[in-house]
């Protein structure tokens, strides 16, 4: 994406992916299209484990010590980590501008989860990592908002989420074939981590109302499990004696999840907390009609597009907002087109490219006190050197 903008880009990860291990290249340089990728070993405690994530990756320490002499600008992602404590001071030491994305990181559900963990690293480490940032980037204003007011004076922006178009052969019929289902059946979905964060036992509660008010309608709550938490999900599910209108159809990958998103009636995300909702901005690239609350945080540009119901966080009010749905084609038809068009102006990726190019650009301009003379207004560099575009 941003190289289609200019930008010469170096990415430094590591192999620290959960609990998959076959999915990450071996350490070292990989190319993916455009963009060099450099994925170093971890040590410690990298996956899920009794004493959460500890991890240390020395090669990464390597890495930016040779390019960040090079480069124009760092951005940095994800908190309470190794990487990105490292990134930063190295960003320092050199001079460098650096931006940091929390990626919802300091919501307070988040923050309490691991509560202590948490406290001590901000004490050490994280609190100097933010208030040294050249920015902070959100993804939504929600998210902004929650920044400014945890950390008062930090330099926050927002610069929402890019979401891929939706492939010319996404097909709902597919999905609904997979998990043996009519055209014709009211079909509520939900899909995302299966995590407690998400909500999911406010969407159970919902669908039970709305299955009695619409007998006919089916609930699909589709994602990889996270923990045994799919397990909590089944069990009530179970002892509500619904298994034949909530469906568990488990993970969908690539095209699978396009064809999921274009099945849907109504697309319904009950999160705790969201600082963007990807999965809901995907919704309405299909021209699925929203039912969110205002912990989401793309829920205002919902609201203000009409493209879907913002309720409050209640099973009673979800399933409010779905039954009225379900029960009125066209309002589904107005809301999943105000959808769509919301998607393509505010969430393409080459505008949301445009919008950071600028941002970095502007950060650049700050640190140097003039930007070289042949950057222009559309040519920055995230991890990389600044490159005129040809």
């Amino acid at each position: 994406m941003l190289q289609s903008v200019g930008f010469d880009v170096r990415v430094l990860t590591t192999d620290a992916d959960g609990i998959k291990d076959k999915c990450i290249p071996k350490p070292g340089w990989s190319s993916f299209g455009k963009t060099e990728v450099y994925y170093s070993r971890c040590w410690g405690f990298s996956k899920p484990s009794f004493l959460g994530r500890f991890f240390f990756a020395p090669r990464m320490i390597l890495q930016l010590v040779r390019l960040l002499p090079e480069i124009d600008l760092l951005q940095v992602n994800g908190i309470w980590i190794f990487t990105t404590l490292i990134s930063s001071r190295a960003a320092l030491f050199f001079g460098k501008p650096y931006v940091l994305n929390t990626h919802g990181s300091i919501y307070p559900w988040a923050l309490k989860h691991k509560a202590l963990k948490k406290r001590v690293w901000l004490a050490l480490f994280e609190r100097y990592t933010l208030r040294r940032a050249s920015g902070i980037q959100c993804s939504s204003e929600v998210e902004r908002r929650l920044v400014e007011d945890s950390f008062p004076g930090l330099p926050a922006f927002v610069i929402p989420n890019a979401i891929s178009s939706v492939p010319l052969r996404a097909d709902g019929k597919k999905f609904r074939s997979s998990v043996g289902l009519q055209e014709t059946i009211p079909l509520v979905l939900f899909l995302g981590r299966i995590h407690v964060v998400k909500g999911l036992d406010l969407l159970l509660d919902a669908a039970a109302e709305v299955i009695r008010e619409v007998p006919e309608a089916v609930f699909a709550i589709v994602g990889n499990a996270d923990g045994n938490y799919d397990v909590q999900i089944r069990e009530k599910i179970t002892q509500a004696g619904l298994e034949r209108q909530i469906l568990l159809p488990g993970p969908v990958r690539g095209n699978e999840k396009w064809d999921a998103l274009m099945a849907a009636d109504v697309f319904a995300l009950p999160s705790q907390q969201e600082n963007f909702g990807i999965s809901a901005a995907e919704a309405m690239a299909c021209g699925i009609p929203i039912v969110t609350s205002s912990a989401v945080g793309i829920a205002e540009d919902i609201a203000e597009a009409a493209a879907g119901l913002v309720v409050e966080r209640t099973a009673m009010d979800f399933s409010r907002g779905i039954i009225e749905l379900l029960r009125n084609a066209d309002l589904r038809k107005r809301m999943g087109d105000a959808g769509k068009k919301l998607a393509a102006e505010k969430y393409n990726p080459d505008i949301v490219a445009r919008l950071l190019t600028r941002k970095y650009c502007e950060i650049v301009d700050e640190h140097l006190g003039s930007p070289p003379s042949w950057i222009s207004g559309s040519t920055c560099s995230a991890v990389g050197r600044f490159r005129r575009p040809s």
